[in-house]
């Protein structure tokens, strides 16, 4: 299992890669956008992380 996450994970940050190669601005926002997101407030990030992995889990998120 902790190996087909991996892959999972390796693919996802090959995509990154390849977006920001094509268009860094856009990734660059993106990026920027995700980290404002998680940033400490009303919920610690971790908070926020778990409220995450609860909803990805309960609408059957897949890769």
């Amino acid at each position: 299992m902790q190996n087909e996450a991996e892959s999972i994970l390796n693919l996802l940050h090959e995509g990154q890669d390849e977006i920001k190669e094509r268009i860094p601005d856009v990734m660059e926002n993106f990026q920027n956008f995700s980290q404002s997101v998680i940033k400490e407030g009303l919920l610690t990030p971790k908070m926020k992380e778990l409220i995450a992995i609860a909803v990805s889990v309960s609408i059957r998120c897949q890769p």
